[in-house]
């Protein structure tokens, strides 16, 4: 890979990773308001179904 390939892999990496990093921290500004204690609570009324996670298998 020559020199320019180099710079053109590192612009795309990086890219990419300040995008996922900035969508994480957007995720976390808008969602933590929402759903925490501390905030409008609405955490505490999801269940497991509503919040997209499978439940825990019961230990029957």
């Amino acid at each position: 890979m020559g020199r320019r390939g180099r710079h053109g892999l590192v612009t795309a990496v990086t890219a990419v990773v300040a995008r996922s990093l900035t969508c994480c921290l957007l995720q976390s500004l808008l969602f933590a308001p929402l759903l925490s204690d501390w905030g409008f609570g609405l955490g505490g009324h999801l269940s497991t179904t509503q919040a997209g996670s499978s439940p825990s298998p019961s230990g029957s």
